[in-house]
């Protein structure tokens, strides 16, 4: 149970109560270890009888989580009558949450939180969306951070989750840009590229940059070969999907990722107009 006076950053985790609810639990208890941070399982149903038998489920999973992680870690269960796309937006509004915590099914069809549904609460959410799939936390939490650099300034703002992920499992991070045959376009990534490069060393975490190879036409095939040369075990990216935002590749490749054949955890964070984003506890 969470103390009233607990001023400690709070992780939501939305829980659909299908076969991904123990693996979102898992990640969540481990990012909640490092970051110090409360956890909020929450669970909404059609009918105000199915609370008692989903309020038990989710508290077993809870309690199996527990057993793993060293550090005590309050949390708290809740489990309400309600719509689950206007319930998680304004829940994570109400905690100020650094970070959402989601599963997700790659075949589209086959539970709730899959492809479209997952890419909508992205984008309903402020905070970052940490997607996971079927692939539990990795032997020694994210050491491998990858990271696409886009044209757009906005691609800037994910930097904050990068570093903050980045200080608290003593991470890589791999920084590359898509090619381009574009002098110019090639300039401002490159830019963009140095930008980040700079921002990560300044804080003191180990950086490597690169750029995708020239047959690479899509982003989200780029990041597959990134995931594959780096050992990736965590990608953050921009969520351009529902974006006002014009980007230079496809909003589709978004989803691609999120969604990528490897099942690597994708954090998405929205991007915000220039000047006036606050990522929470993120900066």
């Amino acid at each position: 149970m969470i103390a009233e006076a607990d001023n400690n950053p709070n992780i939501l985790v939305p829980l659909d109560l299908t076969d991904l609810s123990p693996i979102a639990i898992e990640h969540a208890f481990h990012i909640a270890q490092q970051a110090a941070a409360d956890l909020h399982f929450c669970h909404w149903v059609n009918h105000e009888d199915d609370i008692s038998s989903a309020t038990e489920k989710i508290t077993e999973l809870v309690n199996a989580a527990e057993g793993k992680v060293e550090a005590h870690i309050e949390y708290i269960i809740s489990v309400k009558k309600g719509e689950y796309m206007k319930e998680i937006a304004d829940k994570s509004r109400e905690l100020k949450a650094m970070l959402v915590i989601i599963g997700t099914h790659r075949l589209q069809g086959f539970e709730f939180f899959v492809g479209t549904h997952a890419i909508r609460i992205v984008g309903e959410v402020e905070a970052p969306v940490m997607v996971v799939q079927e692939k539990g936390v990795p032997v020694g939490g994210y050491k491998h951070i990858t990271v696409p650099m886009e044209l757009e300034v906005e691609s800037k703002q994910k930097l904050p989750v990068v570093a903050k992920m980045a200080k608290l499992f003593g991470s890589t991070v791999h920084l590359f840009t898509p090619s381009t045959n574009d002098e110019y376009y090639r300039n401002a990534l490159w830019r963009n590229l140095k930008y980040a490069k700079d921002y990560l060393q300044e804080r003191r975490i180990p950086v490597t940059t690169d750029i995708a190879e020239e047959r690479q036409k899509d982003l989200d095939e780029a990041v597959e070969k990134q995931i594959e040369k780096n050992d990736t075990n965590l990608i953050i990216i921009t969520n351009w999907h529902q974006s006002k935002v014009i980007d230079l590749f496809r909003s589709e490749d978004t989803q691609e990722i999120m969604m990528n054949e490897h099942m690597i955890p994708v954090i998405l964070v929205n991007p915000r107009e220039v000047g006036t984003f606050d990522l929470f506890g993120w900066g």
